[in-house]
């Protein structure tokens, strides 16, 4: 890590954490998905972080500019346990938001990588059980998914799971009630922002697109997030709904992405 911050320190007040979020991290050959991240990429990002990086405390990585980044990690794919070794060689650790019910399935992490994620001081969270939309679902089916998921991977990772993930970003005020009800502490959203510390109840998180180069991803983490693609977000799914948004999200990344190759 890198250097303590000195006296003169800016102290920053106000939402200070950027919760970044991530899906697949693979190589860029096999980046096909919205979110995919390319290995290299990342590893580029994750040695500029721990080069900035001054302390780290349950999974929150403090910066020297005052900021602070906590990482995490959606639906259990087996590359994540990639990722895991080369945080634990960096310094760094993760929240992993695992669905139980995927555990051992093909391209997902096996029961010995949650151990083995755990025991290196990364974070274990739930993604429910069978990434269902949780607010389709009927009251003892919202209990099932948080409760059985939670057991399960405690069972796995040896320890407390007490962050949640709603699949697909899709939560309620029933869904934060049941979430905290039934034993998790935080309740992080697809919604974007920077949180505040401590870090607790329903939280933003800051996606880390594939198209984010290296001033990108330090806008992310100095407070220059472009909130302003999430409102245009939120607009989009307003006007023409859920699926369609996502339908034409995935349609002009494919156009975008072969336009890349052929550069």
């Amino acid at each position: 890590m890198g250097n303590r911050p000195t006296q003169g320190s800016v102290v920053r007040v106000g939402p200070t954490v950027a919760i970044l979020n991530y899906h697949r991290i693979v190589p860029s050959e096999e980046c096909r998905g919205f979110y995919d991240v390319s290995l290299d990429v990342f590893e580029e990002q994750m040695r500029s972080l721990a080069v900035e990086a001054v302390a780290l405390d349950d999974g929150v990585i403090t910066l020297r500019n005052g900021f602070s980044v906590v990482l995490t990690f959606d639906d259990g794919t087996d590359d994540h346990r990639t990722v895991a070794d080369r945080l634990t060689t960096l310094g760094l650790t993760g929240t992993f938001f695992v669905v139980s019910g995927f555990v051992d399935a093909a391209s997902r992490l096996r029961r010995a990588d949650i151990r083995s994620m755990a025991d290196r001081g990364h974070r274990i969270g739930s993604h429910a059980v069978n990434h269902r939309k949780l607010t389709d679902l009927q009251p003892h089916e919202l209990a099932f998914e948080l409760t059985e998921s939670k057991r399960a991977l405690e069972q796995l990772a040896g320890r407390p799971v007490d962050w949640f993930a709603p699949p697909g970003g899709f939560f309620s005020d029933v869904v934060l009630s049941a979430a905290a009800e039934h034993g998790f502490r935080v309740v992080r959203t697809m919604e974007w922002g920077y949180s505040g510390n401590p870090i607790r109840g329903k939280v933003p998180c800051l996606p880390v697109l594939p198209n984010y180069g290296p001033e990108g991803f330090q806008d992310l983490i100095s407070g220059r997030a472009p909130l302003w693609k999430y409102r245009i977000k939120k607009l989009a799914k307003r006007a023409v709904g859920d699926r369609a948004y996502v339908r034409v999200r995935d349609g002009l990344d494919v156009i975008r992405r072969r336009f890349i190759s052929r550069r």
